[in-house]
C-alpha cells in the first residue's frame, strides 16, 4: 500500500507510531491520515474475509482502520511484560545474552515491546509474545498490520492462528 522505500511514507509511519518525536501528530492529524487510508483500501477485498486479526498495539492506528472497516475484528493481545520476562530462563540465551534481555524488557514501560528487542535476538521471543486466542478463529482469517520490517509480530501471530492473508498498511 505505502511503501517503506519512500521517505514520505516512512516518515509518516515513524511518526503514526509514535517514534520520530521531532514530528508528532495530534489526534486530529491523525484522525485524517487514518481517514485517508482508510478511503484508500479495497473494501471488496477485505470483506472477502470472515475476521480480521490484529495484534495488540500500544498505537491506535490499525484498530482506527478496523473500526471503519466495520468487519468483525479480533485484538491478538500480548502476554504481559511480567509473563515474558518470567519465561527468559528456558529461551536459550547465553548469560550475556539473558542480562541483556532483563535490562531491556526492564526499561519497557507497561507492555512488552518487541521492536525495542535486538533483532537478532526477536526471533525467540515468537512463541512467547501472544497470548492463544480467547475466542475460536475459523473461517477465512485476515492478519492486518501496520508494518512488517522483521516478519516476527506476524510469525508469533502465526504461533497462535491459522491466518488466510496478511496485508500490512506500510511495506
Amino acid at each position: 500500500m505505502y511503501s517503506l522505500e519512500d521517505k514520505k511514507y516512512l516518515d509518516l509511519y515513524f511518526s503514526i507510531k509514535d517514534r520520530d518525536y521531532s514530528k508528532k501528530i495530534d489526534r486530529t492529524e491523525l484522525n485524517n491520515i487514518t481517514q485517508e487510508i482508510y478511503e484508500s483500501l479495497d473494501s471488496t477485498f477485505f470483506n472477502s474475509f470472515d475476521i480480521i486479526v490484529i495484534p495488540e498495539s500500544s498505537s491506535e492506528f490499525i484498530l482506527n482502520i478496523v473500526k471503519k472497516l466495520n468487519i468483525n475484528y479480533y485484538i491478538l493481545e500480548k502476554n504481559s511484560k511480567e509473563f515474558i520476562y518470567s519465561n527468559l530462563s528456558s529461551m536459550n540465551f547465553s548469560r550475556q545474552e539473558l542480562e541483556s534481555q532483563k535490562l531491556r524488557i526492564n526499561k519497557m514501560n507497561d507492555s512488552f515491546k518487541l521492536n525495542k528487542i535486538k533483532s537478532n535476538q526477536r526471533s525467540k521471543y515468537i512463541d512467547i509474545l501472544f497470548k492463544e486466542p480467547s475466542i475460536d478463529l475459523d473461517g477465512k482469517i485476515l492478519f492486518l498490520d501496520d508494518s512488517s520490517f522483521t516478519g516476527n509480530t506476524f510469525k508469533a501471530a502465526q504461533s497462535k492462528v491459522d491466518f488466510t492473508d496478511t496485508y500490512y498498511i506500510f511495506h
